[in-house]
């Protein structure tokens, strides 16, 4: 286990994706809108578009896993309901090997697709480094709000981002605000206790929200008649329902 949390995208199997649903739901959220997004904003055939996103994913969990490392490993244990992590022991030899793999990884796919002096390419990156940063430094939880939202906001964006470039970044941004940072943000409200609303665990609550959210995706879809836009609430209504469904017949 600890070997293979060396390698990028181990470590979070191990530390955050260690089981079925967590593991689902970053595929149903995460992965499959991340490939369609990328097959639809661009001229990259499906087959195409889940290698392209796969490297894009790659290239940005090799980063955050040095956000998640630096949090398990340091400012996690200075806050109060500590919870650890991490299943082993690190030293500054191994450390010193996890980030040495991920930035080697990082400079190497920036370098081979020439993404190196990509200014919208190092802006985001730099944004993840900056936000990540904060999100750790920052001691009084009711401020890491703000931090926790850009970092959901860049962790569905730039694997999507190596795909399609910055043409239709707007659109990108509109359709993580809210099919993705909603809900996510939620659940981080709901997990530090900032946020009364035990309705969110509801087994209809994300079937319904999507639906409310239809007008204004279909105002959206109307100004910029994108077909993605309602793909994508056709995708999540259905995501949710079917999670409804075999909810409700798993406890009758």
């Amino acid at each position: 286990m600890k070997f293979f949390a060396l390698f990028p995208f181990g470590y979070s199997v191990f530390t955050r994706f260690n089981t079925p649903r967590d593991f689902a739901y970053l595929v149903a959220t995460q992965w499959l809108p991340g490939i369609w997004l990328v097959y639809r904003l661009s001229e990259n055939d499906l087959l195409d578009s889940i290698v392209v996103y796969a490297i894009g994913y790659l290239t940005f969990i090799a980063i955050y896993e040095l956000g998640y490392f630096l949090n398990d490993t340091w400012d996690a244990k200075r806050l109060a309901g500590f919870r650890n992590r991490l299943p082993f022991a690190v030293g500054p030899g191994y450390a010193a090997v996890f980030f040495l793999l991920r930035i080697s990884l990082w400079v190497a796919i920036s370098i081979h697709f020439e993404l190196i002096t990509s200014l919208y390419w190092l802006s985001a990156y730099s944004a993840l480094a900056i936000v990540f940063l904060i999100h750790n430094v920052l001691e009084q939880p009711h401020f890491r709000i703000a931090s926790f939202v850009q970092l959901a906001y860049l962790r569905f964006t730039i694997p999507i981002l190596f795909g399609i470039g910055i043409e239709d970044f707007l659109l990108l941004f509109f359709i993580c605000s809210i099919f993705y940072v909603h809900f996510r943000s939620l659940a981080y409200l709901d997990s530090k206790e900032f946020l009364q609303m035990p309705e969110r665990r509801n087994r209809d609550f994300g079937m319904v929200q999507t639906a409310i959210f239809a007008p204004i995706v279909i105002m959206v879809y109307l100004i910029m008649p994108r077909p993605v836009l309602l793909e994508l609430l056709v995708y999540f209504a259905a995501f949710y329902t079917i999670y409804f469904l075999a909810d409700r017949n798993r406890h009758g």
